[in-house]
C-alpha cells in the first residue's frame, strides 16, 4: 500500500507517524524512524494477522486506525479464514478464525472497518 507522510511526531526515541491513502489517514507508531519525512512516499507493510475487522455499530475502540472498506473475497477453512478487503484501491487481508467470519456474519460487498494498532504498520520501503 502506498502512502503519503502527512505527519510526524516524536518525543525521545518513539515517533508518530501519520499518513494519507486516498482519502483516509492512519498511524504508525515506531521506535527507529530513518530518512523519511513529510511530503515523503512510502510503502507500507501489514500483517494479515494484524488486522481485525468491525462492521456497523462498532462501539468506541482503543484502535487509532479504523478504516473504512470493502469486503471483496472470503476463503473459509476449517480453522481459519481468509478475507480480502479493498481499502482505497490496495487489496488487503485479514486472517481471523472461522467463528469470526460467522459472529460478523460477513459478506462479500460489505462495508467494514479495518481495526489496525499503530504499532502494527511498519514502512517497508520509502519510493
Amino acid at each position: 500500500m502506498i502512502a503519503e507522510i502527512v505527519e510526524i511526531r516524536e518525543n525521545g526515541i518513539l515517533h508518530v507517524v501519520g499518513f494519507k491513502v486516498g482519502t483516509q489517514k492512519l498511524y504508525m507508531m515506531s521506535l527507529e524512524l530513518n530518512s523519511v519525512k513529510i511530503g515523503s512516499f512510502v510503502e507500507l507493510s501489514i500483517k494479515p494477522l494484524s488486522i481485525a475487522l468491525a462492521k456497523e455499530g462498532c462501539r468506541k475502540t482503543s484502535f487509532v486506525n479504523e478504516l473504512t472498506s470493502v469486503v471483496v473475497e472470503i476463503k473459509e477453512d476449517e480453522l481459519l479464514s481468509s478475507v480480502t478487503v479493498e481499502f482505497e484501491g490496495n487489496l488487503l487481508e485479514s486472517v481471523l478464525l472461522k467463528e469470526s467470519i460467522k459472529k460478523l456474519e460477513l459478506e462479500k460487498g460489505q462495508e467494514v472497518k479495518l481495526l489496525i494498532k499503530a504499532n502494527d504498520i511498519s514502512i517497508k520501503r520509502v519510493l
